[in-house]
């Protein structure tokens, strides 16, 4: 994400924005957040969705969307005032390559790791998998199922959702 667009963004929403793209123990640090030093953490938080191809997208400050993920901030209408806690989400991928480049990427971009790629022979033969954790604690997850047939390759919800 450019600089100028957070500026924009900041600018149009002020701290609606801040909420909605850091996680509460990013909002806490003493020096005060920059443009530029909100555009490096949208960039880390985007580094792990474009590894695993997965657009993300938003139509307002208090949430945005990356496939099946949705993600509210606490005082957003769609969160209706309640957390709900930690969490584990877990991303199919095509192949292992794409869980490396995961975990390395969510490394890169300050995740903190909760199991390197590799082998789980605990859930089934072929799981690959690599586990990230969020700066609130959740576990983040790209895992490979190995060779298998889908039954479509996606699907695709269209649908008009009103502005906030």
């Amino acid at each position: 994400m450019a600089v100028c667009e957070v500026e924009q963004a900041v600018e149009r929403f002020g701290e609606r924005y801040v909420r909605r793209i850091l996680a509460p123990a990013e909002r806490t640090g003493a020096a005060p957040l920059t443009a530029r030093a909100l555009a490096g953490r949208v960039a880390a938080k985007e580094a792990v969705f474009k590894v695993l191809n997965i657009p993300v997208e938003s139509n307002s400050p208090s949430h945005f969307w990356g496939d099946e993920l949705f993600i509210s901030t606490p005082d957003g209408p769609e969160a209706a005032g309640k957390l709900t806690g930690r969490h584990h989400i877990a991303f199919q991928t095509e192949n292992r390559e794409t869980v490396d480049k995961f975990y390395a990427a969510g490394l890169e971009a300050g995740g903190k790791d909760n199991g390197a790629p590799g082998i789980r022979t605990k859930y089934h033969p072929g799981y690959y998998a690599a586990f990230l954790l969020d700066p609130d604690g959740n576990n983040i997850e790209a895992v490979y199922h190995g060779e298998a047939k889908r039954s479509a390759d996606s699907v695709k919800l269209t649908f008009d959702m009103p502005t906030i």
